[in-house]
């Protein structure tokens, strides 16, 4: 509950009027008692509250209100801008991690597949950056996912690491499936994840999420119209995010108040949040590599 709070007070969303709880009918009764205006007012009042929430939570089990398709990254179209996103991560020590997320068409980009490098029609690109306690670069990773299946389950993923002084790229490649076998009910989604390596199963992933809509809110200078609140249980983790619509990720806050928020982002329209002091700004090392 705690960390539910410092969440919903770091970007001030304010959720939805209606879906709040309502007080409980506090009051005890005994044989003889009178019955009174407020006692027939506070039960009225817990009454019609209740009612608006079952009423609420019957439209989302039926899947009809509210739409949850749009929260994440898109592909952006041919010719256009990356679609991306960067996030950074802190830790209690001060240390922490970059993430940035770009999804994009038309490639130039290659990937070995069986040893021949080729070009995919969709390339999606993930990359992690850490930092120590004095904010300085310890490493940075990418992979590059390319779908071999229009379903996108089956992918080549070309792993690179990057030496922080240098830039020079060593690549590592694999072929990875992951099986997305689940449910979706209005504001619930249950499932797991079947994860294979070469068609050789490696893991098997279960989570839980329950979603609402939150409304508008605000990272910093960036401000956000719709956004919508994931309280996830995946596996053994439990963590709070918050997604923007056609944006994706723009809050997570961990198991430990490990706290995860965007600094930038470029597309679906529009762009956000700034680079700088990251090693993706203006002269750095890895300025525009992954832009």
């Amino acid at each position: 509950m705690k960390n539910f709070i410092k969440v919903m007070s770091l970007i001030g969303l304010m959720a939805a009027a209606g879906l709040a709880y309502s007080d409980p009918i506090t009051d005890t009764y005994t044989k003889g008692d009178i019955l009174t205006a407020d006692t027939l007012n506070n039960i009225k009042s817990a009454v019609n509250q209740n009612d608006t929430r079952v009423n609420i939570l019957e439209s989302l089990t039926a899947g009809t209100n509210p739409d949850y398709s749009g929260y994440g990254v898109p592909f952006a179209a041919d010719g256009a801008t990356k679609n991306v996103v960067v996030l950074k991560r802190t830790n209690n020590d001060g240390s922490g991690s970059y993430s940035v997320r770009s999804r994009y068409a038309n490639s130039v980009e290659q990937i070995s597949i069986g040893g021949v490098m080729t070009t995919r029609p969709f390339i999606a690109n993930y990359v992690f950056a850490t930092f120590d306690t004095n904010e300085e670069l310890t490493s940075l990773s990418n992979y590059i996912e390319a779908p071999l299946t229009t379903a996108y389950e089956d992918y080549v993923v070309e792993q690179s690491t990057y030496d922080v002084n240098t830039g020079a790229k060593t690549i590592t490649d694999d072929t990875r499936s992951d099986l997305w076998v689940g449910t979706s009910v209005g504001a619930i989604q249950t499932g797991e994840v079947i994860v294979k390596v070469n068609g050789v199963q490696t893991g098997l992933d279960q989570y839980h999420d329950v979603r609402t809509l939150l409304g508008s809110g605000a990272i910093d200078s960036m401000s956000f119209s719709d956004l919508m609140g994931f309280q996830r249980l995946y596996n053994s983790s439990l963590s709070y995010r918050v997604r923007a619509k056609g944006i994706g990720d723009v809050l997570r806050l961990d198991d430990g108040s490990r706290v995860q928020k965007i600094i930038y982002y470029n597309g679906s329209g529009g762009t956000g949040g700034s680079l700088a002091g990251t090693p993706f700004d203006t002269g750095q090392l890895f300025d525009g590599v992954f832009f």
